[in-house]
C-alpha cells in the first residue's frame, strides 16, 4: 500500500497528537495519600466519633448538597445529589423544602440512589435506638422533639414524594439549613438494610481496597461529576497520632498530614506569614446546676474572674488561643457570614494587665456568697485522662486555691466514665470539648436550652430559653445575630460555664499540590486537589 506525501504528513501529525494526549492523560493522573489518625472503626454515617472518620464519610458518600472550594480555601455548598430545591412559606409558619434529586445517582453496588434512602438516613439518625450523639443535626426539621420522645419516626416530617422528590418541613427558619446540614457527615444518605461495614456508598469515591494501616478508594463509575475531581485515586493512610502522620509526611509515604504535632506548629509560628486555621472547638469548664456545691452565682462568678485563660493556653502552645467567649473562633455570623467571634468581640476579659483587678472582684463575690470559710469548700473537677487535661487541671485547681481558698479534688476518667458522668449529673464541674456540629452558633449555644439532650449542666433560665426561641423565629439575619449575642452573654453573666480556650489547627500538603479546603468545622476535602500548574 502506498501514502502520499499529504497522507503521510497527516499520519504522523495525528500521531503525534495522540501522544501528546496519552502523555496529558499520564499527567493529569493523581493520586493522593491523605494521612489519618487512627484507623476508623465504623464507616457508618449517623455513627462517626473521630475526625479522620468524617474526612472518610465526606469523600465516599454524598449528600444533597456538597461543599467545593470558594476560590479561599474555604467550603461553599453547591447542588449534590439534589439537583434543585424549592422553598415554600407555610401558613403555620414552618418552611418546606422540596428537593429533586438527579437522574444519573447511583450507589457502589449500581443501584440508584432514591429520595427513600434520605428519609430512612435522616430517620435512622433521630431514632434514639441508633443512639447517634449527633441527632440534633436535624432538631429543627418539625416533629424531630416528638418523634424522639414518643419513639415515632413517622413523626419527623421528611418523606419521599416520589423516587427523585424529597420533602422536608421545617420547624423554624434554618439559615443554615443547607450550607450546613444538608452537607454535613451526619445526614448523608444509607440504604435499608445495608449499614454493614462493607455499605455501598454514593460519593465521589468508592473503596476498591482495605489493608492494614490503609483505605485506598477510587473515583466511582458513574459518577455524575467526574471532569471536576481532582485525584483519580485517594489513599488513606493510618497512624496512631499526629506525630505517627507528621512521621509519615516526612517520610514520603502521605501527600497531607492533618492536624498537625504541636511541635510542628510552633515551628511554622515563627514566620509571621503563617496562620492557622480555626476549628469550631472549645474547651470548657462545665457546671452542674443541680449540684449544691456551686448553685451559687456569685461563687461561680468568682471562680470565672481568676481564671488566667492566656496561661491556661499557653499550655497547649498555638494549638489552642485563649477563649473569648462560648461560641468559638470558625463558626460563622448568621448577619453576613464573618467569623462570629470576631465580628461580636471577646465577652471574657483576658487581658493580664486586668488579672488582678479581676481577682479582686472574685473575692468581693466570694463574700457575697456568704462563704466565710472557703477552705471547708471541696469542689471535684472531673475530665477525660490525658497530659494536657492533666495540666489544665492542675493550673485551675492551684489557681482558685490561691486565689479563692477553695480545695478543688481533681478526677481524670476515661471517655465514657466521663461521658456517664455528665449524663447521669454525678458531678460537679467537669472539663469537656464542645465541637460545634453545624455552622451556626446554635451549634454551641443551643446546649443550654431546657431540655435539650446536650444540657448536661442541668441549666434551666427562661429568659435564656425565650432568646433562643426568638432566635429561630426570627427572619432577619441581623436580628438572629443580636439574639444570639444577648443569649451568650447571658449565660456568660450567669457563671454556668467557664470556658478556657479556643483550637486551633493546620495541615500540611506536600509540595506541587494545590486544592485543599477546609469549612472552620474540622472537615477538609480533597475533590478538587491537582498538580500546581508550571
Amino acid at each position: 500500500m502506498k501514502y502520499g506525501k499529504q497522507t503521510l504528513a497527516l499520519l504522523t501529525a495525528l500521531l503525534m497528537i495522540a501522544g501528546v494526549l496519552a502523555g496529558c492523560a499520564k499527567e493529569e493522573t493523581l493520586t493522593l495519600r491523605v494521612g489519618v489518625i487512627a484507623s476508623p472503626t465504623a464507616l457508618d454515617p449517623a455513627g462517626i466519633s473521630t475526625a479522620g472518620e468524617k474526612i472518610l464519610i465526606d469523600h465516599l458518600y454524598e449528600n444533597l448538597m456538597k461543599n467545593t472550594n470558594d476560590g479561599k480555601g474555604g467550603a461553599k455548598a453547591v447542588a449534590g445529589q439534589a439537583r434543585s430545591y424549592e422553598v415554600t412559606e407555610n401558613l403555620d409558619g414552618t418552611e418546606t423544602y422540596t428537593f429533586t434529586l438527579r437522574d444519573n445517582i447511583y450507589w457502589s453496588d449500581g443501584q440508584k440512589v432514591t429520595a427513600h434512602d434520605f428519609v430512612y438516613a435522616w430517620q435512622r439518625l433521630v431514632d434514639p435506638a441508633t443512639g447517634s450523639p449527633h441527632a440534633e443535626v436535624l432538631s429543627m426539621v418539625a416533629g424531630y422533639a416528638e418523634a424522639r420522645t414518643r419513639n415515632d419516626l413517622s413523626l419527623l416530617r421528611v418523606s419521599a414524594a416520589s423516587d427523585n422528590k424529597l420533602e422536608v418541613t421545617l420547624s423554624y427558619r434554618c439559615p443554615y439549613f443547607i450550607s450546613s446540614v444538608c452537607t454535613s457527615p451526619y445526614t448523608m444518605p444509607v440504604r435499608q438494610g445495608t449499614v454493614t461495614a462493607d455499605s455501598p456508598t454514593n460519593g465521589a469515591y468508592t473503596i476498591t481496597a482495605r489493608e492494614e494501616g490503609r483505605l485506598t478508594a477510587q473515583v466511582s463509575n458513574g459518577y455524575y461529576d467526574t471532569r471536576k475531581l481532582g485525584p483519580q485515586e485517594l489513599q488513606f493512610v493510618f497512624a496512631p497520632d499526629s506525630d505517627g502522620t507528621m512521621q509519615l509526611y516526612q517520610n514520603g509515604g502521605v501527600d497531607f498530614v492533618w492536624p498537625l504535632p504541636e511541635s510542628e506548629m510552633a515551628s511554622l509560628a515563627k514566620d509571621n506569614y503563617w496562620k492557622a486555621d480555626s476549628y469550631a472547638q472549645v474547651y470548657t469548664v462545665l457546671f452542674n446546676q443541680m449540684s449544691v456545691g456551686v448553685q451559687s452565682e456569685e461563687l461561680r462568678r468568682a471562680m470565672l474572674l481568676t481564671v488566667d485563660r492566656p496561661a491556661v493556653a499557653a499550655l497547649l502552645g498555638v494549638g489552642a488561643k485563649a477563649a473569648g467567649g462560648l461560641v468559638p473562633s470558625g463558626v460563622r455570623d448568621p448577619a453576613d457570614g464573618s467569623d462570629y467571634r470576631t465580628t461580636n468581640g471577646d465577652l471574657l476579659d483576658s487581658n493580664q494587665e486586668n488579672y488582678e483587678q479581676n481577682c479582686q472582684q472574685a473575692r468581693e463575690a466570694l463574700k457575697a456568697a456568704a462563704i466565710t470559710d472557703p477552705g471547708s469548700v471541696t469542689l471535684d473537677y472531673r475530665y477525660t485522662k490525658s497530659d494536657i487535661n492533666q495540666q489544665v487541671a492542675e493550673l485551675l485547681q492551684k489557681t482558685w486555691n490561691k486565689e479563692l481558698g477553695l480545695r478543688v479534688k481533681l478526677v481524670p476518667l476515661t471517655e465514657e466514665q466521663l461521658q456517664q458522668s455528665l449524663s447521669n449529673g454525678e458531678y460537679i464541674m467537669a472539663g469537656l470539648s464542645l465541637t460545634a456540629q453545624w455552622d451556626d452558633p446554635t451549634a454551641i449555644l443551643s446546649k443550654w436550652t431546657s431540655g435539650n439532650a446536650g444540657n448536661y449542666g442541668f441549666y434551666s433560665n427562661s429568659a435564656y430559653d425565650m432568646l433562643m426561641r426568638v432566635t429561630n423565629a426570627s427572619s432577619k439575619a441581623e436580628v438572629r445575630s443580636a439574639y444570639l449575642k444577648d443569649a451568650e452573654g447571658l449565660l456568660l453573666q450567669n457563671a454556668q460555664t467557664i470556658p478556657l480556650y479556643f483550637t486551633t489547627t493546620a495541615f500540611k500538603l506536600r509540595d506541587g499540590l494545590e486544592g485543599v479546603f477546609h469549612d472552620g468545622l474540622g472537615n477538609y476535602y480533597f475533590t478538587g486537589v491537582n498538580r500546581v500548574s508550571k
